[in-house]
């Protein structure tokens, strides 16, 4: 059964992908990031809802990433990345993954 999730399979896969490709546990990253919808007084309650969503959808299957070779894909994606930037390239990739389904909040 498919959960209340805006985000398509292919999308919350994506999302996994991006974060094992760039060195993050999936369940781990996806607690820090419902924490952060907690702790954050810049988020109003909608945002917060909004992110807390993000990471449930995230954390729903940390194993479901889709194939072994759309993995390998991303790696090199992400590869291509300096190790310094890539922590903050993973979250502006998936704050634009949210963007697709809220695009006119600030989330």
């Amino acid at each position: 059964m498919r959960d209340r999730s805006p985000y398509s399979v292919e999308e919350q896969r994506e999302m996994r992908r991006l974060l094992i490709a760039s060195g993050h546990e999936v369940l781990t990253w996806s607690h820090r990031l419902r924490r952060s919808a907690d702790f954050l007084l810049s988020l109003s309650p909608e945002q917060a809802g909004i992110v807390a969503e993000q990471a449930a959808a995230i954390a729903a299957d940390p194993h479901d990433y889709g194939a072994e070779e759309e993995l390998e894909q991303t790696r090199i994606r992400v590869a291509e990345i300096s190790e310094s930037e890539r922590g903050s390239w993973v979250w502006r990739e998936i704050v634009a993954l949210r963007r697709r389904h809220y695009p006119t909040r600030e989330s």
